[in-house]
Order: structure tokens, then sequence, then C-alpha cells
């Protein structure tokens, strides 16, 4: 709730910061690049401590707020103020921004630890970067042509199916499926419920988590996670 509460409180500000840095343009005044800065930076500071340095959100809250400082930095608006020349603290408003997208670009605030063996493909492109690579090296160019067949299979009857119930919608992209994500939990006994888990994403921004439960319990293995 505070963040909540903190964006209401945050947009009401802005609007008025807009309203005075208009104003103060409009008498050509410099103190508009003072307060508009000062705004810059206040917004860098709420960005970080709302979505710490994850790329994404910091940049959709900031990013048109530092093509505004641009745009007060070009020559046609900074030299018609009448008052000393004030785009230092402007300049040093992108320099922090700059800095924070830089930093928030090569790192993962919510990254977990953890190893990946040989023979698993737990993700869509079987790493969390998405590299789709398997260092598995039995199988090579020099003796794929010596594999044999070792077993088949058919399918048969359905046994489990579910359906999300997302609906079509001409408004979203990528209808398609991404694939799935592997979770084993290693605080839970295997073979009791939820012990693995396989995750998937929906197109109308859920996640679901189909569970590795008993077979008994099977057809009530899957719900929704967000």
């Amino acid at each position: 709730m505070a963040h909540n509460a903190w964006g209401s409180w945050y947009y009401a500000i802005a609007g008025a910061a807009f309203l005075v840095v208009a104003w103060l343009l409009y008498r050509r005044c410099t103190e508009a690049l003072w307060l508009y800065a000062v705004f810059v930076l206040a917004s860098l500071v709420r960005a970080v401590w709302e979505a710490v340095f994850d790329w994404w959100s910091p940049s959709a809250r900031g990013g048109i707020l530092v093509l505004l400082v641009i745009w007060l930095l070009m020559p046609f608006v900074s030299r018609k103020l009448s008052d000393a020349d004030g785009r230092a603290p402007l300049i040093f408003a992108v320099l922090a921004s700059l800095g924070v997208a830089g930093y928030s670009m090569t790192t993962d605030p919510y990254d977990i630890a953890g190893t990946l063996s040989a023979g698993e493909w737990h993700f869509y492109g079987r790493s969390l970067y998405g590299q789709r690579y398997s260092p598995l090296d039995r199988i090579t160019v020099d003796n794929v042509d010596k594999l044999e067949l070792a077993w088949t299979y058919q399918t048969g009857e359905e046994k489990w199916r579910f359906d999300p119930r997302i609906g079509p919608e001409n408004q979203r992209q990528h209808q398609t499926c991404r694939g799935v994500s592997y979770h084993k939990d290693a605080s839970i006994a295997a073979g009791e419920a939820c012990a693995e888990r396989v995750y998937l994403s929906t197109s109308d921004a859920h996640l679901i988590a189909s569970m590795r439960p008993p077979a008994r319990s099977l057809p009530h293995s899957a719900m929704p996670v967000s």
C-alpha cells in the first residue's frame, strides 16, 4: 500500500512541477531548468526505490522525463532564458539517469543463484539466459550417422489437460506458446505435492503453476500464480 500511496502523491506533485516549469519557461526564467533538474532527480530516486535496478521498470518511469531534459538543453531553449546559464543541474540529472540505466542493464536484482547440470533443460532456452545450448558431447558430427533406433512411442488416451481460458483477443501479440519452465523444490520430499512444478505464462499476463503430485490428484494440479 505504501507504493500506491506514494505513487498517487507523486503524480500530483509531478503535475504541479510541470505547470510551474512551464510558467517559468514562459517567463524565460533559468529557475525552470533548476526546478526540472530537481524533479528528474527526485523521480529517479522514486524509480529506484520502487523498482530497484530492474531495467524495464525504471526506464518506463523516467524515459520521457530524460527526453524532455535533452529538449531543455537545446540552445534554442536555454539561450532564450534571461538569467545566467543554468544547464549544469540538467546535465547532472542526465548523467545520473544514464548511470542508473547503464547499471540496471548489467545487473539482475531478482537473480537467484543456482546450478544446472549438463543433462537438464529446465527453461525455454535451457538456461535463464536463453542460450539454447546443450553441453552434452556424446553425440557429435563424427558419430551422429551411427545412431540406431532404440525405442518409439505412440500417443494414447489424453489423461489431463489444462485450459487457462484466455480467449481470443486481437489486441494482444505473440499468442503462441513460449514454452515452459521447470522447478524442483529441494525443501519438499520427492513425490509429494508441489515438489516439482512446471510454470507457463499466458498471453494475458498470467503465470500458471502446474504441479506434479501423485497421479490420483492430477486433475487438480494446475493453479494460477499471478
